[in-house]
C-alpha cells in the first residue's frame, strides 16, 4: 500500500502496482519494482536445502506405502510429513554437499509393535527367503501380526513392497519379486509387522 502526500509526488512512499514510491533526502522518487530479488543463501541454508532434497528423493518411491505405515504416528500432520521428520532427524549422514541416507536409520514404518530379534535375507530359487526370530513374549502376545516386506534395487531405485499374510510365528517368508534378483543383484530389504486388525505397525528393520 502506498501513502501519498498532497500530490502524487509529494512525500509519497510505498507501492502502487509495479511502481515503488520512496523518499530520499527530502525528495520523492518513483521506480519500477524489481522483477526478482537476489536470494543469496548462507551455507547453513544451502545445507538444509540439500538435506531436504536428499530425503525427498529417498522417500519418493515409498510415498504411497508411508500413508499406511505412518498413519498411527501422524498426530496432527500427514503421515508423509511424520516420516520426513523422522528421516531428516535420524537418517541423514555426511557433510554438505555430500549427504547420504543411512538406510538402517531411515524408518519406512513406525509404530509400537515389537520388531524381531534378528532378521536375515538369502537368495533361494531366484526368490528372497526372509527368516526371523522373536522374543518369547512377543511371539505369545503378537503371534497374529503379519509381515510387511519392502525391497529396493540399489542400482536402479526400482521398489516393491508387499503386505503379506505371513504371521509373526511363521518365522520365515519366501518372496518372489516382480524384478529379477541374483547373487549379484540382491536388493535392499526392510521388514515390519502389522497388527491383525491393521491398526498398528512396528518400526521397520533394515536387513543387511
Amino acid at each position: 500500500m502506498a501513502k501519498l502526500g498532497d500530490n502524487i509526488m509529494g512525500a509519497g512512499k510505498g507501492k502502487v502496482g509495479e511502481v515503488v514510491l520512496y523518499n530520499m533526502h527530502g525528495k520523492s522518487f518513483m521506480r519500477s519494482k524489481p522483477s526478482k530479488y537476489t536470494d543469496k543463501k548462507s551455507e547453513a541454508q544451502l545445507a538444509q536445502r540439500a538435506k531436504m532434497q536428499k530425503v525427498t528423493g529417498f522417500m519418493s518411491p515409498f510415498k504411497e506405502l508411508i500413508r499406511k505405515t505412518y498413519a498411527g504416528e501422524a498426530v496432527g500432520r500427514a503421515p508423509y510429513h511424520a516420516a520426513k521428520s523422522q528421516i531428516m532427524q535420524n537418517a541423514v549422514q555426511g557433510n554438505y554437499p555430500e549427504f547420504s541416507i543411512n538406510k538402517e536409520a531411515a524408518l519406512l514404518s513406525k509404530g509400537p509393535l515389537p520388531v524381531p530379534q534378528q532378521v536375515s535375507v538369502s537368495l533361494q530359487d531366484a526368490a528372497l527367503l526372509l527368516e526371523w526370530t522373536n522374543a518369547k513374549e512377543d511371539e505369545k502376545l503378537h503371534s497374529r501380526d503379519t509381515l510387511l516386506v519392502i525391497a529396493q534395487n540399489a542400482q536402479t531405485g526400482e521398489t516393491e513392497y508387499l503386505f503379506t499374510g505371513a504371521r509373526r510365528i511363521a518365522k520365515s517368508f519366501k518372496w518372489e519379486l516382480n524384478t529379477t534378483v541374483s547373487q549379484d543383484n540382491v536388493p535392499d530389504v526392510w521388514v515390519a509387522f502389522r497388527s491383525n486388525d491393521e491398526s498398528e505397525m512396528s518400526d521397520s528393520v533394515y536387513v543387511k
